[in-house]
């Protein structure tokens, strides 16, 4: 493959994708690295150039989870004072809220910047790998590795999407632990393995070509995760550890009001209220 196929073979796809394309040749071509080594040097280019933007919303996020259990106390007092119908004491709470976010910085907007960027990148890369398997110029039918080699059809042993999928379930429970400052309930964990299993199903026919960025995708996060949450890098950016901390009046789980609402009994000689101007059968108006 020479510089400029891409552009010759004229692929009809939107102008993000064509750039992701032309990107990933001039990676292949340049370097003269095959393409499971291409993709990942794309992806590790791509992390660096985002990371001081990733690690400046890395602090905000980590600023915000420090007072987390203040907002969520505040934000209980004003759902109680809505309840009872106190105005006055929910906008007095609501105020201290918003003091509490301007004296402490605290932004909920910025520490999402990190995770947006990398939505469009993953959309983008995999439309692109999508079409460049599908295409014989780009020879990825010979650009693969190890049990991969033809990185133009799907993972034939379902390895590459049990790996994407188990990193990615990881890498959440790794951020939570780390970042959070109310550790993963039970049924989270076991919701997000399930979610693992459904997740290599649906993508195992997906060409390696496109698995095989996942997967590298994910562990560079894992890296990334693990780089921001270093002690030399919290000194360096003076990010403070987050402390784990027990909610005096955890909510109750969706299963839990689930087992509630199941668990209670109609008496036996309960009557249902009846709407004014009700008739009972057989019974006539009065005049």
């Amino acid at each position: 493959m020479q510089m400029g196929d891409l552009a010759r073979y004229g692929l009809e796809t939107s102008m993000p994708t064509q750039v992701a394309q032309y990107v990933l040749e001039y990676v292949h071509v340049a370097t003269g690295l095959p393409w499971w080594a291409a993709i990942g040097v794309a992806v590790v280019g791509f992390r660096a150039a985002t990371l001081p933007l990733a690690a400046w919303s890395h602090k905000h996020h980590v600023n915000a989870m420090q007072h987390q259990p203040e907002m969520t106390a505040l934000m209980s007092k004003v759902n109680a004072a809505s309840a009872e119908k106190n105005m006055v004491a929910s906008q007095m709470y609501l105020q201290q809220i918003n003091n509490l976010r301007a004296r402490h910085n605290i932004s909920m907007a910025k520490p999402l910047v990190g995770n947006l960027i990398q939505i469009p990148f993953a959309v983008v890369m995999f439309l692109a790998l999508k079409d460049l398997a599908q295409i014989p110029i780009t020879h990825m039918a010979t650009g693969g590795a190890l049990w991969f080699a033809n990185l133009a059809v799907p993972d034939p042993y379902y390895i590459l999407p049990m790996a994407s999928a188990g990193l990615t379930i990881g890498l959440m429970e790794l951020q939570n632990r780390l970042t959070s400052a109310s550790g993963m309930t039970p049924g989270m964990r076991t919701g997000l393995r399930v979610m693992a299993v459904f997740g290599a199903l649906i993508t195992s026919k997906f060409s390696a070509a496109v698995l095989l960025f996942w997967v590298y995708n994910a562990l560079a996060s894992i890296a990334q995760a693990l780089l921001f949450n270093s002690a030399a890098f919290r000194r360096l950016l003076n990010i403070p550890v987050v402390k784990k901390v027990t909610m005096a009046r955890p909510q109750k789980s969706f299963v839990d009001n689930v087992k509630e609402l199941l668990g209670k009994k109609t008496p036996a000689n309960y009557v249902a209220p009846r709407k004014p101007g009700y008739i009972a059968p057989g019974k006539r108006a009065q005049k």
